[in-house]
């Protein structure tokens, strides 16, 4: 059984892709462009289409600079993430009814509420990817 408190990966994967198909026919008009693509590399138009990426640090002592992570909430109600400080990141689909922030990301993380996916670790991992770490936080 999945830490989820999902039985098997079958069913969070469909799960995930019919949260994706209902809430990309409710996308709204309100993105934010992934400013941090790197000259020479071509970006796809749903690859910029981002609609909130924070950045905060948990306070806990992990580096000496604290525990720092970054989370974007993707147009299709996907939340991806990087922990900086502890090289771990993951996706999960947006729960109804919550507030995109620190405590939903921090909430769903503690509780292993996530998946680590390629698309987790392009968006914290690879150059120019949303989730890469900018700055002391």
């Amino acid at each position: 059984m999945l830490r989820t408190g999902i039985k098997d990966s079958t069913t969070l994967v469909s799960q995930i892709v019919e949260r994706k198909q209902t809430l990309v026919s409710l996308r709204t008009a309100c993105y934010v462009e992934c400013s941090s693509a790197p000259l020479g590399f071509a970006r796809t138009a749903t690859e910029t289409k981002m609609t909130k990426t924070i950045e905060f640090n948990t306070g806990r002592r992990y580096t000496s600079a604290g525990q720092l992570i970054t989370a974007t909430l993707h147009d299709d109600g996907v939340v991806t993430f990087m922990d900086h400080s502890r090289m771990i990141d993951g996706e999960f689909p947006m729960p109804e009814f919550s507030t995109f922030g620190d405590r939903l990301v921090m909430q769903m993380y503690d509780n292993g509420r996530y998946i680590a996916s390629m698309r987790s670790r392009d968006d914290g991992m690879m150059r120019g990817g949303c989730n890469t770490h900018r700055e002391e936080v």
